[in-house]
């Protein structure tokens, strides 16, 4: 009896002390698809805010910055950002550049952890309408982790790769 006592104590001590190690091991970064998912819609919104009315580009930035890496931001407002009557504004297009893609969001959409980032994309079949023609390609967002808030650090088309 003292020598099973002695076991289960011993088994319990163990326990505790590997118990606060596994709870900080499980807090690695992560986000599952529906976050990422539910994440980068509101981005996308985000984006689309910017085609509304003319703003200022402090204004325009802050509406980004809280779904952007400042390095996005400023790539993002360089390639989009047009000079309006009064002040700056985003014109729609078929084409948009460093924008979030038009993702189906269901299986066809794939969210891949890697070691400091999330890379959520999808394969696009070629299309040939009216206004819109387009080759097989891949489309991605890179998501990071900054003071704990997921941020998209990249948007790319993979077009030109799966030519070549």
């Amino acid at each position: 009896m003292k020598k099973f006592t002695y076991l289960l104590t011993a088994g319990f001590l163990s326990f505790s002390i590997c118990m606060p190690m596994t709870g900080h091991a499980a807090s690695k970064e992560t986000v599952n698809q529906k976050e990422a998912f539910s994440f980068l819609k509101k981005t996308f919104n985000a984006q689309v805010s910017l085609t509304e009315k003319e703003r200022s580009k402090a204004e325009m930035e802050q509406i980004l910055s809280q779904y952007m890496t400042p390095k996005l931001v400023k790539q993002y407002m360089k390639a989009n950002a047009v000079k309006g009557e009064k002040e700056w504004i985003v014109y729609g297009t078929d084409y948009p550049v460093l924008t979030v893609p038009f993702f189906d969001y269901n299986n066809r959409t794939k969210v891949e952890e890697n070691k400091d980032s999330v890379l959520v994309y999808q394969h696009f079949n070629s299309e040939n309408k009216a206004a819109v023609n387009s080759d097989d390609h891949y489309e991605s967002v890179k998501l990071v982790k900054i003071n704990g808030k997921w941020k998209a650090d990249s948007i790319e088309d993979y077009t030109k790769q799966l030519r070549d």
